[in-house]
């Protein structure tokens, strides 16, 4: 009988491995099965922040589109308002104030300077000179607003001197 009781306690012994090991395999495909679900979570918020990374470049991308119409308009709008501070300064006995041009980029929290609305400051006269007085004492900035209003091609890049030239002969 010694040989069937050694077979039996290797049967047994046996039998207890595979047991293990079945064990074993359960644990791992539990795990396997955990890392897939893991892997599935990420993989859907991924989709989720491209999703949302995907609507905000969209809405950046409109907003820059508003800014830039909301430009045009404002460089429309100063236009004309140059046309007709030109119209009112040929009509006008004295010289106005040019109108100002748009800054390049405005700071959003930049501080007010002045509490005049854009009409007052725009509209109101300039330095108050009688019309007959010479241009040789006005100051360049003045003579380059009446070569503008006066209508002298290439004002902004001319010389004191050769504004003086332009707006003698008119």
């Amino acid at each position: 009988m010694g040989k069937k009781d050694t077979a039996r306690r290797e049967i047994a012994e046996l039998e207890a491995k595979v047991d293990s090991y079945r064990q074993k395999v359960k644990a791992l495909k539990a795990a396997a099965q955990e890392s897939a679900d893991d892997a599935d979570r990420w993989k859907a918020k991924a989709k989720e922040h491209k999703r949302r990374s995907a609507e905000s470049r969209e809405a950046a991308r409109r907003a820059l589109e508003v800014a830039a119409k909301a430009e045009k308009q404002a460089r429309k709008a100063q236009k004309k308002a140059k046309k007709a501070l030109a119209t009112v300064t040929e009509h006008a006995e004295t010289p106005l104030a040019p109108v100002p041009d748009l800054p390049e980029e405005a700071a959003p929290d930049a501080p007010v300077v002045d509490d005049q609305p854009l009409a007052a400051r725009v509209l109101e006269p300039a330095v108050m000179v009688p019309a007959d007085e010479p241009y040789a004492t006005w100051s360049l900035t003045r003579l380059r607003a009446e070569a503008r209003a006066q209508g002298v091609p290439g004002y902004s890049r001319m010389p004191r001197e050769q504004l003086l030239l332009a707006l003698g002969t008119r």
